[in-house]
């Protein structure tokens, strides 16, 4: 097969569990026989030799530089998506679905139909969503939601998904109602034939915590179980290696925060060994008994089955994957991540009865191989790439009308490029519907009356609103376009969004990215809806020109016609209040005038505040369902716009302050006295007495 990894993380670079598992994986499957491609950026020229025999590196593609993104990892994912349309097709392509590498590529699966004959899987790790509750995170930002619904994006729409552990298969079953995801373990490169352990009294004597130190790794939990075990043995020593994060509250060292937690009499008994590099972990193993992984929940704990395989008596959490490789009392012992005491009792219980260590961990040793051995586990892996069911069907017909409606409102000099560009459409089945609504300008009525091929609608002054209305009222077709008068359309948007729609029942109306052209001329990347944002700031589709089904209108109503403007923003609110779901198109199909006299700069931008505040208390009650978690994205923003503005008020301070001095030193070489000196300088060096002219 030629199968292709996608990660920023390579182990021996970066460390981490996805990045161990991407040097193995990559690795192995290459000694298998396939054709492996690792594509990153993580790889500079003095990592070259850390890259496997035979697997192809292909550095990812830069960031179209006038495209805007939410995140970094939705830039990132586009980025992924452009590298991947340049290569020949692989047959597999293989994500993580933590940071979300897979989402654009995904997405233009699902829509467009790229990438049909490969297979997108996505490997499960731990994903944000997860880990915000793990590390009881108390701190957030607009950030966080998003990567968390790219990330569900992924797992939702990949044609396979795998887990290494049956607990993390649980979590996705349970939160997106998933039920086909394949067990498929990690391959580790560890020896499984290790000599045999006789410990040593200062090897039972210490006892050791491997991983990086914060919240969910359950560090503390660690600590208290050391001093228990102190107050009766203190001979004992107790080993923290990994590295800090900045995961306590106020995002300062979890490290220091911990350090607080450790008697002044017991600084030299608990102590913090900052981080291992790799190689130092074996060393490390092998002059220590314990090991203690107390985590409040582990996906699937690599150096636990390090630490097996050396031999040592591990203690793991029962959260999660530990509890499926350690078999307590027999080869580990499984606790409660919670109860300090567990450990303490486990360890002051056993540590004096060596034939009883002996005997875990000989047991810990025989037992690695089925978890541990890379043949069997790049066997597994390959068996989960393989799937029954044949290629999906795409449909692709022009059989259903779309209605196409174009308010008109004092705009006649840009209505018959908005036109042409729909008569340009590889689409034909058009229904083409142009609303006056009661312009008052002698041009704009002028070529409206001219207008030839399309259904003319003429009406008082209502409003945009009114006038969207107006045009679904007398249209015909089973999908509707909105469409501006001012703006385009790329000659394959209708196309591709109907036969999206076609293909994806579950999916209401589909939106694309749009390219802004004549005042400003980037590109905008909308992510989708995500419901605790979409109430204050719009993840979705910039304006209404999406392609809907007609069905999903009749389920939402009218546009709210008290709305002077954001009618769009405010109906996809109601969208979603009716079970309606959309999604984008990942191109750039629609062209978006912006011009001083819009309505965006003339109505919308001067009533922002208010407008907002109207959407707010019309849907009080999805409001109030998020209504907690939007107090601290609101805080956030406001905070962020706050240190902007006094950001900004002091460059203005300190560009008054530069120009009294440019204006001082000006006066001052304009004097008299400057210009003596500076005909004194000038005698100095012709004399030969100075090297320097001033």
């Amino acid at each position: 097969m030629k199968i292709a990894y996608v990660s920023r993380e390579f182990g021996p670079i970066t460390g981490g569990g996805i990045g161990t598992y991407i040097a193995n994986i990559s690795k192995y499957m290459a000694e298998r026989g396939h054709d492996v491609y690792l594509i990153t950026d993580c790889f500079s020229a003095c990592h070259l030799h850390y890259l496997p025999p035979k697997v192809t590196l292909i550095r990812t593609e830069p960031a179209i530089s006038d495209r805007y993104f939410f995140t970094y990892n939705q830039n990132y994912s586009d980025r992924v998506y452009q590298t991947l349309k340049l290569l020949s097709p692989f047959d597999v392509i293989e994500f993580a679905e933590y940071n979300a590498e897979g989402f654009t590529t995904i997405r233009a699966k699902k829509l467009l139909n790229e990438f049909a004959n490969t297979q997108l899987v996505v490997k499960l790790h731990t994903p944000r969503s997860f880990l915000v509750e793990l590390d009881e995170e108390k701190h957030t930002n607009t950030q966080t939601p998003i990567d968390i619904y790219l990330e569900d994006y992924c797992v939702k729409n990949a044609d396979i998904v795998t887990s290494p552990s049956a607990s993390l298969a649980q979590y996705f079953t349970e939160r997106l109602n998933l039920t086909s995801i394949r067990r498929s373990p990690y391959p580790l490169s560890l020896s499984i034939v290790n000599p045999t352990r006789q410990f040593l009294k200062a090897q039972i004597q210490k006892v050791t915590f491997i991983g990086s130190v914060q919240v969910r790794k359950g560090v503390d939990t660690f600590i208290e179980a050391a001093k228990i075990i102190l107050k009766k043995e203190p001979n004992f020593v107790f080993e923290i290696y990994g590295r800090d994060t900045y995961t306590a509250p106020f995002q300062r060292s979890y490290t220091e925060y911990l350090k607080k937690l450790i008697p002044h009499d017991l600084k030299d008994k608990i102590v913090f060994k900052g981080s291992a590099a790799y190689e130092q972990i074996p060393q490390i193993l092998l002059d220590t008994c314990f090991c203690i992984f107390p985590s409040r929940w582990e996906n699937w704990a690599n150096v636990c089955l390090e630490a097996m395989s050396m031999g040592c008596v591990v203690i793991g959490s029962e959260k999660g994957g530990m509890s499926e490789t350690i078999e307590h009392g027999k080869s580990g012992f499984l606790i409660n991540p919670r109860q300090p005491e567990e450990i303490a009792h486990i360890i002051l219980d056993s540590h004096r009865n060596i034939d009883y260590l002996h005997h875990i961990s000989q047991n810990a040793q025989s037992s690695i191989k089925q978890w541990c051995d890379p043949e069997l586990a790049s066997q597994q892996v390959e068996e989960s790439y393989k799937i029954d069911s044949p290629p999906r069907k795409w449909a692709v017909n022009q059989e259903a009308k779309v209605s196409v409606i174009i308010p008109l409102y004092n705009q006649g000099q840009y209505i018959k490029e908005a036109i042409k560009s729909l008569q340009e459409s590889s689409y034909k089945n058009l229904e083409i519907i142009v609303v006056n609504d009661g312009s008052n300008d002698g041009e704009t009525n002028q070529i409206f009356q001219e207008l030839l091929g399309v259904i003319k609608v003429f009406k008082p002054n209502g409003g945009l609103s009114s006038a969207r209305n107006a045009g679904i009222q007398v249209s015909s077709g089973e999908f509707i376009l909105l469409l501006d008068s001012d703006d385009k359309i790329h000659p394959e948007y209708i196309e591709k969004a109907v036969t999206a729609l076609m293909n994806n029942p579950d999916v209401s109306y589909v939106g694309c990215y749009t390219r802004n052209f004549e005042a400003y001329g980037y590109a905008q990347a909308p992510v989708g809806f995500i419901p605790e944002l979409m109430l204050f700031m719009n993840t979705n589709v910039v304006n209404s020109t999406n392609l809907y089904r007609s069905t999903a209108i009749q389920k939402a109503g009218n546009f709210d016609e008290e709305l002077i403007s954001y009618e769009d923003w405010d109906y996809f609110i109601s969208l979603y209040e009716n079970g309606c779901k959309g999604d984008i198109l990942p191109m750039e199909l629609f062209f978006y005038r912006r011009h001083y006299d819009s309505m965006v700069w003339t109505v919308a931008q001067p009533h922002r505040t208010q407008l907002i505040q109207y959407m707010l208390n019309k849907h009080k009650k999805t409001v109030a369902s998020f209504s907690n978690i939007m107090v601290q994205y609101l805080t956030q923003l406001w905070k962020d716009k706050e240190m902007e503005c006094e950001a900004a008020a002091s460059g203005v301070n300190h560009s008054y302050e530069i120009n009294q001095l440019k204006q001082r030193i000006i006066a001052m070489e304009s004097s008299k006295f400057w210009q003596l000196r500076k005909l004194w300088f000038k005698i100095r060096y012709k004399l030969g007495l100075s090297k320097e002219l001033d």
